[in-house]
């Protein structure tokens, strides 16, 4: 139950909560606790304890730290690098990036919620007041159709989430399903810019920690959420180890964004791999969250834009109900 209940809270709160407790862990880190004696101090606090208790669980039990944090539904990439930090001795560092990176995240999202929110009630306040004067002339059918119009907003929001859901699935394991995405307009630029700054994040994490850039590599292309990206890591760790090296190993792979590419090479030849993979990661993460700004931009016009093709369409069916009722009220 406890375990379920801290993943539960993962969900309702991700990003904010996972940036309030990776810096919370990296400051007890940083002050010379170890793992178990910070998730201990951690679990003590109402915001995040529970999650603190079910890791020190998971890792009494045996447990590896990708494990333990897998168990409370932190993400697949998270879990790959606390490994990799916890490896090299290196975790504060990799919580103190994580905060910052979920922190980032926390205020985008929290943009286009707050966004939307405004259009969303208007909308709900439109359908139910242009229902009362319809109601008036013909009864409880105009209920229905109030009732109709509010259940075709939440079906599309609900088909709109559980189609993300599936398609975010298959781009995990289908390479063909990434390379149609990409091709279209909109919905494959957001998903090569996400799916590379994941893999870049991850991979300069690991280059940084002195862990390996192969396994580096590898793990970076399986937390991309693309399984055309892990593909293409997958071969280029076989061409390295193969006798290729990494600069020419990683060139023209499907479903590497180009900052990556030239990142890898520049670095593979300049011996500054850490610094370029770094500047790459944060180059994609500003371009995802500047997407995230665009989509808070333009989400709200478009329920605007719905708003008023509902409000006018109801303004000229109640206008038309009248005169039919006043027609019948002329006739002799």
């Amino acid at each position: 139950m406890r375990g379920d209940f801290s993943k539960m809270a993962v969900m309702r709160i991700r990003y904010r909560l996972r940036s309030q407790f990776f810096h919370e862990l990296g400051q007890l880190l940083r002050s010379g606790e170890g793992v178990v004696g910070s998730l201990e101090v951690l679990g003590r606090g109402r915001t995040g304890g529970g999650l603190a208790r079910v890791i020190a669980e998971e890792l009494a039990r045996g447990s590896s730290l990708s494990q333990a944090f897998r168990a409370v539904g932190f993400p697949e990439e998270d879990c790959a690098i606390l490994d990799a930090g916890a490896e090299t001795g290196r975790l504060e560092e990799i919580c103190a990036r994580l905060s910052e990176y979920y922190a980032r995240m926390a205020d985008a999202r929290a943009a286009v919620l707050s966004r939307s929110l405004y259009p969303v009630v208007v909308l709900h306040l439109a359908i139910i007041l242009l229902a009362i004067p319809s109601a008036l002339l013909t009864g409880g059918n105009a209920w229905v159709s109030c009732f109709l119009a509010l259940g075709v907003f939440y079906g599309a929001a609900v088909l709109v989430f559980a189609g993300s859901v599936s398609l975010s699935r298959a781009l995990k394991k289908h390479a063909s399903v990434c390379s149609g995405v990409l091709r279209i307009p909109g919905l494959g630029l957001w998903f090569r810019t996400h799916s590379n700054a994941r893999f870049a994040r991850v991979f300069s994490l690991f280059v940084r920690s002195g862990t390996g850039v192969l396994r580096g590599l590898e793990t970076a292309g399986n937390s991309s959420g693309s399984a055309l990206i892990a593909q293409s890591a997958r071969e280029i760790v076989e061409a390295v180890r193969g006798g290729s090296s990494l600069g020419d190993a990683v060139t023209g792979r499907p479903g590497l964004a180009d900052e990556i590419e030239r990142a890898i090479r520049v670095g593979d030849h300049s011996g500054r791999l850490d610094e370029e993979s770094l500047r790459a990661a944060e180059t994609l993460e500003n371009r995802f969250l500047a997407l995230l700004s665009l989509l808070a931009e333009w989400l709200p016009r478009i329920l605007y834009a719905v708003m008023v093709f509902y409000v006018g369409w109801r303004i000229l069916s109640t206008a038309f109900q009248i005169g039919d009722a006043m027609g019948n009220l002329l006739e002799p």
